[in-house]
């Protein structure tokens, strides 16, 4: 909505409000609560709260913050999705190698923030999403057998990072 609270003031908000709800539901009722909690909401956003409560609900800390979360945060939570999917998506198609690493970086770091984990098979899919000739792929892995070899691990699965520095420096050769 326009003039409300930004999608990241209202997350920080009810992080702050779920702390605070945490802290003193044991001590206070919610009776004791609720007027609290109500006061410390922005005026557009109490008047959102009372319009998706029904009169006769049970007003209580915990029914209210359920609806600022579904008011407020249902983009946030598409952005992550979209962010995630972006992400996943991602190839060079005809970028060059060191303009399409710059975005890829870009887009991990999004989805990372969006809730992505990080996977075993994170440089794997950094090398998929890099399109190299099958000889510059081959001679990636065997650096990446070769530097497990050197460790002394016996990881087959590259990680992201060593994927990452390799790609990097084969971008370096090509510039």
């Amino acid at each position: 909505g326009s003039g409300g609270p930004t999608t990241m003031e209202t997350m920080q908000w009810l992080r702050e409000a779920g702390v605070w709800h945490h802290a003193y539901r044991e001590r206070f009722s919610a009776t004791l609560l609720l007027p609290v909690l109500l006061k410390a909401l922005p005026s557009q956003v109490k008047t959102v709260v009372f319009a998706m409560l029904p009169e006769d609900t049970d007003l209580t800390p915990t029914a209210v913050l359920d609806v600022v979360k579904e008011e407020y945060c249902r983009d946030f939570e598409l952005q992550s999705v979209e962010d995630i999917q972006k992400y996943r998506e991602c190839t060079r198609d005809k970028d060059s190698l060191a303009s399409f690493l710059k975005r890829y970086k870009v887009l991990r770091q999004k989805a990372m923030t969006a809730g992505l984990t990080v996977q075993q098979t994170d440089g794997y899919d950094l090398l998929r999403a890099a399109d190299l000739l099958p000889s510059q792929e081959a001679n990636i892995l065997q650096q990446i057998s070769n530097m497990a070899k050197t460790a002394g691990t016996k990881s087959e699965r590259p990680g992201y990072h060593d994927v990452l520095r390799l790609l990097t420096a084969l971008s370096k050769a090509f510039e």
